[in-house]
């Protein structure tokens, strides 16, 4: 891919710019301008994050510095088959800025790498269909919530696969299930249901950490949560990934 100049140097002047002094306005272009950009290769390629989570290791290189150009575009595919989030500047404290596997599958699906600000996922339910099959649950006597398994678009194969090794990898948490929940009563009214509850966990710092985990896997304006046992049983969950054997 012949570079982007123009891209380049913007997305580069942008890192240049401490963490702490980057607001929507940043985001907005840097994100626009993103796929056009080149960096360099680090020489450990991909490293781990403090969260744990694996990061493709791009680095703006010294001002002169002959590189070969590398552009997240054209790793897409590697960092979706890898469950692979991105780094940008790991070796520069304060400069650093990091994007989860969530963005970029978000990127290949829906064409942005974060929601837009002030839009809602309005957008997303009728491009995506939302739902493989609906069912309907009564909220109360004038309103009702409809709830369903999540379509391809919505959540595709790729990431339910990664989903369900992490939560079996890092949590025991085998055969889960899940539903996405639309309530028009509620803000935001989607929302991503786990069948698991926080009765699995040790305690609360588990389970966020779990939820956290979970987040990472997913654009950042997918709403996650989970159900009291007693709310539990009011919905049919449907497979996440089927089991070994099923």
């Amino acid at each position: 891919m012949p570079i982007d100049a123009l891209a380049t140097d913007i997305v580069h002047e942008l890192l240049e710019v401490p963490s702490h002094e980057r607001d929507v306005r940043w985001l907005k272009v840097f994100y626009e301008k993103l796929p056009h950009a080149g960096f360099k290769l680090a020489k450990e390629n991909v490293i781990a994050g403090p969260d744990g989570f694996p990061y493709l290791n791009l680095q703006v290189p010294d001002e002169s510095e002959s590189f070969e150009a590398h552009y997240v575009s054209a790793h897409l595919e590697r960092l979706l088959a890898r469950g692979c989030g991105v780094v940008f500047n790991s070796h520069r404290k304060g400069y650093v800025f990091g994007m989860t596997f969530g963005s970029f599958w978000c990127f290949k699906e829906f064409g942005f790498f974060a929601q837009p600000e002030g839009k809602s996922n309005e957008k997303l339910s009728r491009e995506s269909s939302l739902l493989n099959s609906v069912s309907t649950v009564l909220n109360n006597e004038d309103s009702s919530i409809f709830y369903g398994n999540p379509t391809e678009k919505t959540l595709p194969n790729y990431v339910r696969q990664f989903l369900n090794s992490y939560l079996v990898r890092n949590y025991k948490l085998e055969e889960v299930g899940i539903i996405w929940l639309a309530d028009p009563n509620n803000d935001p009214n989607e929302s991503l249901i786990f069948s698991f509850t926080e009765a699995a966990f040790s305690g609360d710092e588990a389970y966020e950490r779990c939820m956290n985990g979970l987040r990472w896997h997913l654009p950042d304006f997918y709403v996650v949560g989970t159900f009291s046992e007693k709310t539990k049983k009011d919905f049919r969950f449907f497979t996440l990934w089927p089991s070994e054997g099923a």
